[in-house]
């Protein structure tokens, strides 16, 4: 860490339902699955890199709670990547990816991913946009684009009680108070001028 480095983390909880055996329909693992929550603190090491490298991943640590899955399971190691762009550019579409790392009550190694899809439906779309996670179970520590098995399928959500939460939960470190507060100021920045971009309002 140097003298203007400053770091910039926030805690998530997501709640929802997966179905085990199913591949591809998220709907269907939400509507017909069992309960999965995760908490997950998301740190940035350096503000700064992370903004103006498009690929630069923040860590992440917390917990998968699912009594299908073992009940509650230590995150070994995992990734976020806040705007990712998808598809056509024209379309302005992005998307937030998580990929979770964890072992299962049975010791078999799983990773959990997941994405939120960002794109313009009206403003009336953001909210759920940026709330809802279409998430996958898939067997072994699995990096992105290896070929594996989907285990269980399904959606989680952020509960507007649990955002409020989370908004209290945003802490940064740096040298000084005026480094530390210029570090969070740069995250909303990218947050919010990100979303203004997909969204245009």
């Amino acid at each position: 860490m140097t003298d203007s480095t400053v770091s910039v983390q926030f805690t998530e909880i997501m709640r929802g339902f997966i179905l085990l055996d199913e591949q591809n329909n998220f709907q269907q693992g939400y509507d017909h699955g069992h309960d999965i929550c995760f908490k997950l603190t998301i740190k940035i090491l350096d503000i700064d890199s992370f903004i103006n490298d498009p690929c630069k991943t923040a860590e992440t640590f917390g917990i998968i709670d699912s009594q299908v899955l073992g009940g509650e399971l230590k995150i070994e190691k995992g990734l976020f990547n806040l705007f990712v762009d998808v598809g056509d550019p024209d379309e302005n579409i992005q998307q937030m990816q998580y990929r979770l790392f964890f072992t299962d009550h049975q010791n078999r190694k799983m990773t959990l991913v997941g994405y939120k899809i960002l794109k313009n439906n009206g403003l009336l779309g953001l909210w759920s946009d940026t709330t809802t996670l279409y998430t996958q179970v898939l067997s072994g520590h699995v990096d992105q684009d290896q070929m594996t098995t989907v285990n269980a399928t399904g959606i989680l959500r952020i509960k507007p009680l649990d955002f409020i939460w989370q908004m209290t939960t945003f802490r940064t470190r740096g040298k000084s108070f005026r480094l530390k507060i210029s570090g969070l100021l740069k995250f909303f920045k990218l947050f919010v001028g990100s979303l203004w971009d997909v969204y245009g309002f």
